[in-house]
């Protein structure tokens, strides 16, 4: 009964299917830039490029692009900005909450940078 019935072989669907990450390809040395060189997280280059935050990670695992950790991150932004709030707090004499309402860098972080990195100018 049933043999004499054939039906079409289902369609996937998935033949024409392409990664989110590959539309926005073209802006991937940028976004490695800002990941590099300016230390944004995943977030912050996804609101600056308009995109999602997880289609930027996928983008820069599938080209093998190494990923830093948050802890990792923070150390280099932090050495980063010691200078200038060395520079600020006892160059210029402004207080923590003086960098703060200028310069948007919080008192707890402006210790914590000097904190860490004050050792690296005795050497």
């Amino acid at each position: 009964m049933f043999d004499s019935l054939s039906f079409d072989k289902p369609k996937w669907g998935g033949e024409t299917f392409t990664h989110k990450w590959e539309n926005i390809e073209h802006l991937y040395p940028s976004m490695l830039k800002m990941y590099n060189e300016d230390l944004l997280s995943f977030e912050q280059i996804a609101e600056a490029t308009k995109t999602d935050w997880w289609t930027v990670k996928n983008m820069f695992k599938a080209k093998g692009a190494d990923l830093l950790s948050t802890k990792e991150r923070g150390i280099k932004r932090r050495a980063r900005d010691f200078e200038k709030i060395y520079n600020l707090h006892y160059v210029d004499g402004l207080a923590f909450t003086k960098i703060y309402k200028e310069h948007g860098l919080s008192p707890t972080y402006c210790k914590q940078v000097l904190r860490e990195n004050m050792n690296t100018m005795k050497k």
